[in-house]
């Protein structure tokens, strides 16, 4: 399994102590079938107080 095309679509900081991104890319996968293609989105949270990274995958469909 590989990632690439891995794009920060969107980023905003709340507040002065957290920092959100939407990211999106594109996951490779091979198995007996042959190859299969995934796009994924996920949302990451970056807490500077806590010194934190939280990831939520939001969107895993196959292509």
């Amino acid at each position: 399994m590989w990632i690439d095309q891995v794009k920060i679509v969107q980023s905003s900081g709340s507040d002065t102590d957290n920092l959100n991104f939407k990211v999106e890319g594109v996951t490779h996968a091979t198995d007996a079938s042959g190859e299969q293609r995934y796009h994924w989105q996920c949302e990451l949270t970056k807490d500077l107080l806590e010194r934190r990274l939280t990831a939520t995958l939001t969107v895993f469909d196959k292509e």
